[in-house]
């Protein structure tokens, strides 16, 4: 399920028509391509699609999400950072509320009101599992629309408020380049915590989410929150002990499933305080930079007096 349908066929090499369910005869790779955009998750057609795309399913991985600088006009005036419901005054259908957030739960909803519910695996951060005080999250937060938020959000939705089993993946940076197998291993935390930078390969990322959906790997109804990094000789610099990873995704998960019991207890259930933690950061940045910016106007002055 994509928004964009020429990009998809070109990455998949398919050349399958919308909604076509001809098996893409004469096509390397056998999908089914939907588009969708989950952003717009209450018009009533896209919401048919959804349902319709959910509907028998035996997973679900979603790794959708947005990339929204934040606006001045988000920050004022401050009350707007107290309620995670944008909705009053923002329209922006990119926003994180509305694509990390909402249109998540409406699909969890749907996959819970399935006869057997498919597992959902949800790919969200990092910085979810940090205090909303550390530096990482209070910059990610700032700058992006308090994306964080809305990832840890839409977990405790899936925790507390459905009936699907699960798997959270919580990367930190991103990789473009493979990994060397020989000097790097993959590492997976069941306490979803894991220390910055928590650089990961993103095609081990995917090997993560596409292997947690193995109920011979993982148990049908499983309910994990995994922190998850590459250890070893990661550029630019190592991070962790090799010897805490091992070589693939498949091997990580198994001794998880071994190790650790496949029912998560929820022992984070309270809000976490992000619009005061961020309106603290960026008010006190502004009247620094006030300040500062009253300063140097003062001085030039002064320098023509």
């Amino acid at each position: 399920m994509v928004r964009d349908e020429i990009k998809a066929k070109e990455l998949f090499q398919t050349s399958s028509n919308n909604n076509n369910n001809n098996n893409n005869k004469g096509s390397s790779c056998p999908l089914e391509i939907i588009v969708c955009d989950l952003g717009k998750y209450q018009d009533p057609k896209q919401r048919n699609i959804i349902e319709n795309a959910i509907q028998g399913v035996g997973s679900i991985i979603s790794v959708s999400g947005t990339i929204r600088l934040s606006k001045v006009t988000d920050f004022i005036p401050p009350w707007k950072l107290f309620n995670a419901d944008v909705s009053s005054w923002c329209n922006d259908l990119s926003h994180p509320y509305y694509t990390n957030y909402k249109a998540q739960c409406f699909m969890i909803d749907v996959a819970s009101n399935q006869p057997i519910p498919p597992k959902f695996v949800r790919l969200t951060g990092l910085s979810t599992g940090f205090s909303t005080f550390n530096l990482f999250t209070l910059i990610f937060s700032s700058i992006l629309s308090l994306s964080s938020r809305y990832h840890y959000l839409c977990e405790q939705y899936l925790r507390s408020q459905s009936k699907v089993p699960y798997v959270i993946l919580r990367p930190g940076g991103l990789a473009d380049e493979e990994r060397d197998t020989e000097k790097t291993f993959l590492q997976v935390e069941p306490s979803g915590y894991l220390p910055p930078p928590g650089r990961i390969p993103r095609s081990d990322v995917a090997a993560l989410a596409v292997s947690a959906c193995d109920e011979n790997i993982l148990p049908l109804q499983s309910r994990y929150t995994l922190g998850i990094r590459a250890v070893g000789e990661m550029k630019p610099k190592p991070q962790g002990e090799k010897s805490d990873g091992f070589i693939s995704a498949k091997e990580c998960l198994l001794s998880l499933a071994q190790n650790t019991p496949s029912e998560e207890v929820v022992t984070d259930v309270v809000k976490k305080p992000y619009g005061i933690a961020v309106g603290l950061f960026v008010y006190t940045l502004a009247a620094i930079g006030f300040k500062i910016s009253t300063s140097i106007f003062q001085f030039i002055l002064g320098l023509f007096h």
